[in-house]
């Protein structure tokens, strides 16, 4: 039968905490700016990206919303636009990875919303 060792237990436990944290994903800031390419305003714009919750309201025709967000797991941009009209466009755009990306635009049109990663 072993005997319990509390420093052989202290140093497993330490090396176990540095291993995890060294696996934790990078959180890298990142900024997406959402261009109004329709005729009316977007009364509500929200994005799920990267487990976060970026949210606008009232982004005029041919205007823009710029987020500010930290990149910490891959993800893609879940993007919904309400419409002064009551439409809403709801779709699922683009990708996200730290490795990657740093700044993205996106635009919002009548019926569909564009991704462009930037360098």
């Amino acid at each position: 039968m072993m005997k319990f060792d509390p420093f052989r237990t202290a140093a497993w436990l330490a090396s176990t905490a540095l291993l995890l944290c060294a696996c934790a994903p990078p959180r890298s800031p990142a900024q997406v700016t959402v261009r109004n390419a329709t005729a009316e305003d977007i009364v509500e714009l929200t994005i799920d990206v990267s487990k976060q919750h970026l949210a606008a309201r009232n982004v005029p025709p041919g205007g823009a919303a710029t987020f500010k967000y930290s990149i910490g797991v891959e993800s893609d941009y879940h993007v919904v636009a309400k419409f002064v009209s009551g439409q809403t466009l709801d779709r699922s755009v683009g990708y996200v990875d730290a490795g990657l990306n740093s700044q993205d635009s996106l635009t919002v049109y009548a019926g569909h919303i564009d991704f462009q990663p930037q360098p």
